[in-house]
């Protein structure tokens, strides 16, 4: 979807990258984008509103989703069977406060519901997801320090890194033999190459859901090429993480050109 000189282009990737997260599908979330590109647009220049730029953003945004999924029931079990039994109010608070960084009280701006009830539905998200069962994760990542900090998440989610691997082919190898369930890699692999390139690579096979964890999110929210759902930013939040990985391995997200 072309967006480099629309006047949005700065925020598109980061509402692509939610409507995808929200609804388990590349295409689904980039149609939803598309069809409401006009009211984004013109909440964005709202100055009447009384909410900050981005609430107004994802107000259009998660009220498009809701729309989008509600009366379809063939789309709406695409987010994945433990995905959709969330209620859309539950599963929008943890995805809003976890992944995007929204307050308690801008989230519950974005959902028209109260301040107060934010907790009380991301701590209900979290345990009706809590009970996927274990999964075998393989790990891209140069920095054996993070790569072990990553590893200690996964573990007390309950997961299984398969593999740590530390360069391109390390990582090719890794997949052919391990067979993982989700795919966590970093961007930049030193001299060992280029996560987005083993990915790139895996994928031409294979559609193993991927997160890229990286310092450097503006190389892979590009518009171009692979674009997981998931970008988590260096340095991550544990629950960031924890939320992504359990959201992508309940909807069985794959990056995808």
């Amino acid at each position: 979807m072309p967006y480099s000189n629309h006047p949005l282009a700065p925020e598109l990737p980061f509402l692509r990258r939610y409507a995808r997260a929200a609804t388990g599908q590349r295409d689904m979330g980039d149609t939803i984008i598309a069809n409401v590109m006009a009211d984004l647009a013109e909440a964005t220049t709202d100055t009447n509103s009384p909410y900050p730029r981005r609430v107004r953003q994802f107000r259009v945004l998660v009220s498009a989703i809701n729309t989008t999924l509600a009366p379809n029931a063939t789309q709406a079990a695409s987010v994945g069977a433990n995905v959709a039994a969330l209620p859309s109010t539950m599963r929008h608070a943890l995805l809003l406060t976890a992944l995007e960084d929204f307050q308690p009280k801008d989230a519950a701006s974005i959902l028209n519901v109260s301040t107060a009830e934010i907790p009380t539905l991301i701590t209900s998200a979290q345990e009706s997801l809590r009970h996927l069962s274990s999964k075998r994760i393989l790990v891209i990542e140069d920095d054996d320090l993070l790569a072990a900090a990553i590893t200690g998440i996964i573990q007390k989610m309950g997961h299984k890194v398969c593999a740590h691997a530390r360069t391109e082919q390390e990582a090719l190898a890794a997949v052919a033999a391990e067979t993982p369930a989700l795919i966590l890699a970093d961007v930049h692999l030193g001299p060992g190459g280029s996560g987005l390139s083993a990915v790139q690579q895996i994928m031409t096979n294979s559609t193993i859901p991927v997160i890229f964890v990286t310092g450097y999110p503006e190389l892979v929210l590009t518009g171009k090429g692979i674009e997981p759902a998931f970008v988590i930013r260096k340095p991550y939040r544990e629950e960031a993480l924890q939320t992504a990985i359990t959201q992508a391995l309940a909807t069985g997200h794959t990056a995808h050109n």
